[in-house]
């Protein structure tokens, strides 16, 4: 007997070309992702104010980044290490290159925005048809 796995196989991400056959497959940045790697970032710290010693919850900016690199990042090829071989895809690896290649950072991030944007648009555009009249009720303008 054949069943049909309902179970989403293949990662969120979309591929996306970047250059010089370096292609990197990307997962959407969505409000609560980032809310997410925000909460993950924040840190307590010490500060002295008016002569007082409290705690205050910080964002750690260069976390922040790094969190958000290696979320976006999924997959990645075309990077190679000095000796010619294909750079896997790591943790340490995606913060190496998005600290040395900027360029390629910020395009990483440009991009998760715009598929989360994507995703939403379609999704609304989802929600509009199926709250719309019932199908086959419509009628064309007359003409």
């Amino acid at each position: 007997m054949l069943v049909v796995d309902t179970k989403k196989n293949e990662p969120e991400g979309v591929r996306r070309e970047y250059e010089h056959g370096v292609w990197t497959k990307i997962r959407p940045m969505t409000k609560a992702v980032f809310a997410d790697l925000k909460r993950q970032a924040t840190v307590k710290k010490q500060v002295f104010e008016n002569g007082r010693r409290f705690t205050r919850d910080i964002i750690d900016e260069e976390l922040l980044d790094k969190l958000m690199h290696r979320y976006a990042i999924e997959a990645w090829g075309g990077f190679v290490d000095t000796e010619g071989n294909p750079l896997p895809r790591t943790d340490e690896n995606v913060d190496i290159v998005t600290s040395d290649l900027p360029g390629y950072a910020n395009w990483v991030m440009y991009e998760s925005d715009a598929i989360a944007e994507e995703e939403a648009v379609r999704k609304a555009g989802l929600l509009k048809n199926s709250s719309s009249s019932p199908g086959g009720t419509k009628t064309a303008p007359e003409a």
